[in-house]
């Protein structure tokens, strides 16, 4: 039951600091021709290194596991190590770029064909 409760903590902590450190984002908005390019900023930039440091020690953990709880030690790691990986990537690799008429988000130096492609928005405007 203590380790339910301490996930459920772990998990607000983390949604609140993602809350507080997404502030940043619309402050280091850059405009590029005719749309607004934006991009994480230095606070998600530091979480995403703290969350791989994060990564590694849940994996030292499973390795040291007793015998009998190896296996569940590493599937559960191994699925949280995967989440800090895409939150690393997402943090690092992906933008987002807004016009009136759309809202982007890709992959800059043309990554997102190859990794999971650029996605289109319509913005819709209320008549």
């Amino acid at each position: 039951m203590r380790a339910i409760i301490a996930g459920m903590i772990g998990a607000v902590i983390t949604s609140l600091l993602q809350i507080i450190l997404l502030r940043t984002v619309g402050l280091t908005a850059r405009q590029h021709v005719n749309r607004y390019i934006l991009e994480y900023g230095t606070g998600m930039r530091c979480l995403g290194i703290a969350m791989l440091l994060l990564g590694g020690l849940l994996i030292y953990g499973a390795a040291h596991a007793s015998a009998n709880q190896h296996l569940a030690a590493l599937l559960v790691s191994g699925s949280g190590v995967i989440g800090i990986l895409c939150l690393f990537l997402e943090v690092f690799l992906s933008a987002s770029s807004s016009t009136s008429l759309s809202f982007i988000h890709f992959l800059p130096g043309g990554a997102g064909d190859r990794f999971r492609g650029q996605k289109s928005y319509p913005m819709i405007i209320p008549a």
